[in-house]
């Protein structure tokens, strides 16, 4: 009989890969989460450096790498200049737009479909930089997924430092203590200009670094004896910082009184818990639960949880205004189904549009209803078949996966989960920190299987 082969090991990108894509990550956390859009080229950069460095390049056979390319395609069309005619067939509502608020502007000029280009054009750079940190993520997840795992569990644990003890670190409440937020009423935490946004990245970062501590501790007690492996647990000094960080990260998501974050944080939980039990069995979930309650109740500790109790309490008022700004992000959708307002157009699309006028709708706190509003069906159809593309290649890697990577996938599908949920009532991608740390977890979680 024919014995089984031993599948060819992955090929390995090499360090250099995995330290440019990190320093992406980085650079687009501490550079104020990259809202700026001098953040934007040197992000982009990096990214396609990584890209290069991995030889990671895109196959368009593939559903998620076409379906992606036509998302790229799609923010690019909505920057080409079309004739007035094609205009009004393809967003009528723009002419009326432009009219109210460009005074004297020629109606029969060429213009974009986006309503903001110098933002779509910032949103196209983000876009390619999350591309080529999927396809670099991709790539180097194998052989240095581990160490991509701990590279973002540092800057977690950094940026929750740098967020809990902002007032003591930086008593005048700047930004690193010398930058003031240009948003007007920002509320920034750590690195990042809005609490809920980091929040959401926070989240994504925790599970991240759950399944690379997980697949760490898999490597290290594999070949010990059973009896052995508790004792190898407690005295490993790397997997101990790594419980560490994702408790000080978990505290810092309290920390912010985010509703969206710890409801998403719960999901990422869950589903890290369900996705191992159906692999390891009842005891070994046990003792993950017991880890994560430890981690939270560490939180709750340090954190002080009253206020975001408070606010959960008083969560009605809440639903209230973010109901209102649901029904004007989707009137706004409704004006242009086909090609959106143009990526990152939506706060000057508001500026005309919202009807309540004693405050700023700058984002809809609904990232699905922001995407149809920026995009349209041009953009909503290829990212629909996109993340139907990674949540196939993270389910089949799942079932096939033997080893320690299963772990590293479990973390990045709980990151996406996490993030999947909390944007129900937040636009955490607005914040490009978080947009490229999905695109690196979704790179892992759509990796080959590692049998």
């Amino acid at each position: 009989m024919p014995t089984p082969q031993t599948p060819p090991p992955a090929p390995d990108p090499g360090p250099a890969a995995a330290l440019l894509t990190g320093a992406a990550l980085a650079w687009s956390l501490f550079a104020f989460g990259a809202v700026y859009p001098w953040a934007a080229p040197p992000l982009l950069l990096l990214a396609l450096a990584a890209a290069w460095q991995a030889r990671a390049w895109p196959d368009p056979r593939r559903l998620t790498d076409a379906a992606l390319i036509a998302v790229i395609a799609a923010i690019a069309l909505q920057l080409v200049p079309m004739p007035p005619s094609l205009q009004d067939a393809v967003a009528p509502a723009a002419r009326e737009f432009r009219a109210a608020m460009e005074l004297g502007a020629p109606a029969q000029a060429w213009r974009t479909l986006s309503l903001d280009p110098a933002a779509t054009r910032v949103g196209l750079a983000l876009a390619l930089a999350a591309f080529a940190l999927f396809l670099a993520a991709r790539a180097c997840a194998a052989v240095r997924g581990r160490a991509l795992a701990r590279w973002i569990a540092w800057m977690a644990l950094v940026a929750a430092l740098l967020g809990i003890g902002r007032k003591m670190l930086f008593p005048g409440g700047l930004v690193y203590g010398f930058w003031t937020p240009i948003e007007s009423g920002a509320a920034a935490f750590g690195p990042i200009i809005n609490r809920n946004h980091y929040a959401a990245w926070a989240v994504a970062a925790i599970a991240l670094s759950a399944g690379g501590l997980v697949a760490h501790a898999i490597r290290r007690s594999e070949q010990a004896p059973a009896r052995r492996r508790l004792v190898i647990a407690l005295s490993d000094a790397r997997g101990l910082w790594l419980l560490f960080a994702i408790a000080v990260s978990t505290a810092s998501v309290i920390v912010t009184a985010s509703r969206a974050g710890f409801i998403g944080w719960l999901a990422a939980a869950m589903t890290m818990l369900f996705a191992g039990w159906r692999r390891a069995g009842g005891r070994a979930m046990a003792v993950f639960a017991a880890i994560a309650l430890v981690c939270l109740a560490a939180a709750m500790m340090w954190s002080r949880p009253d206020r975001l109790l408070l606010r959960i309490g008083g969560s009605e008022a809440g639903v209230g205004l973010r109901s209102e700004i649901w029904r004007e992000s989707a009137g706004l959708a409704a004006r242009y189904p086909i090609a959106g307002t143009g990526t990152g157009a939506f706060p000057a699309a508001m500026t005309h549009y919202q009807t309540r006028r004693d405050l700023f709708l700058n984002h809809a706190h609904n990232q699905y209803l922001e995407i149809a509003a920026e995009g349209g069906l041009l953009l909503s159809l290829p990212l629909l078949l996109a993340i139907a593309g990674v949540a196939g290649h993270a389910w089949r890697g799942l079932a096939a996966d033997r080893g320690s990577f299963f772990w590293l996938r479990t973390g990045a599908t709980a990151a996406l989960v996490g993030l999947a949920v909390l944007s129900i009532w937040e636009s955490p991608f607005r914040t490009p920190a978080t947009l490229m740390l999905a695109a690196a977890a979704a790179g892992i979680a759509a990796a080959p299987p590692r049998r």
